[in-house]
């Protein structure tokens, strides 16, 4: 083999190692919003599921759909996707689930649920799928209480409030 040869050998390695590389990387980026998007989906089955009492008796109606979410991953790269959202009509008042991101300075993912002049944050504190925490947005302090049907009833029960 002549020298050329060798050298051409060596690049061809050399671009193969880098694809390799580049396609781990992309592969350890993709693999948490993969996760992430599963443990949102059911995160909103189960809202759903916790207000069929309301939507059985036309208190509240859905229209899941899906927005452009863009993060910052850690180690400098980004990665774009569509994460749900969930807008709902309660006891005729507009109110909002949106995924906001699962790289959020000090949580494992977080979504808002918007609801007339109530903020609240939705978020997980490790990477579980099913403990997820709902706080007011504005009690920054606040640890929050675990997400379940009761602390979402709480969460909406301002819409009982005269217009």
């Amino acid at each position: 083999m002549s020298e050329m040869e060798k050298l051409a050998a060596k690049m061809e390695q050399q671009i193969i190692e880098e694809k390799l590389a580049a396609e781990l990387k992309e592969a350890l980026i993709k693999e948490p919003i993969h996760k992430w998007m599963g443990a949102l989906m059911r995160l909103f089955d189960d809202i759903q599921f916790w207000l069929q009492p309301l939507a059985k008796k036309g208190l509240v109606e859905f229209n899941r759909g899906f927005v452009d979410i863009d993060e910052d991953v850690p180690g400098g790269s980004s990665i774009g996707y569509k994460g749900p959202i969930l807008q709902m009509g309660i006891n005729r008042r507009a109110a909002c689930i949106r995924t906001q991101g699962l790289y959020t300075k000090g949580y494992h993912g977080t979504v808002e649920f918007m609801a007339q002049s109530k903020q609240y944050l939705i978020f997980r504190l490790s990477d579980s799928d099913t403990q997820w925490f709902i706080r007011n947005r504005n009690e920054d302090s606040s640890n929050g209480v675990p997400l379940n049907e009761d602390s979402l009833a709480q969460a909406i029960s301002h819409y009982l409030d005269p217009m």
